[in-house]
């Protein structure tokens, strides 16, 4: 059979289905790799994460995108450089939040507002 140009609509509305299921933070690592084209040293650098965890993030990418279009039931690595990079990146947004929340407090009749 050739090979077309185009891909099959159904196979791309499969992948992104599947790809929209991968936890977060591993789908923004795998699309940074394959999308933006951006090396592993590159998103390490900008998620301030190792490198072996941006590996990792894309291989679980990978795997868990690949059992969902083989129909089957995908599950986490359990990586342990991925939960550290997680543990990582939440408590930084979790700080960041924080200050910019507080900072964006209005007080308004003793009250304080957002």
């Amino acid at each position: 059979m050739p090979l077309t140009s185009e891909p099959d609509a159904a196979l791309v509305a499969a992948y992104r289905a599947a790809l929209d299921r991968v936890p977060t933070l591993t789908r923004v690592v795998f699309l940074l790799h394959r999308i933006d084209d951006l090396a592993f040293d590159d998103i390490a650098r900008r998620l301030s994460i190792k490198v072996v965890a941006v590996r990792c993030f894309v291989a679980e990418a990978l795997l868990m995108v690949r059992a969902m279009l083989d129909g089957e039931e995908a599950h986490r690595k359990g990586d342990a450089a991925i939960a550290l990079a997680e543990t990582a990146l939440h408590e930084r947004y979790r700080g960041y939040c924080e200050e910019h929340m507080c900072s964006a407090t209005i007080t308004v009749s003793g009250r304080r507002q957002f």
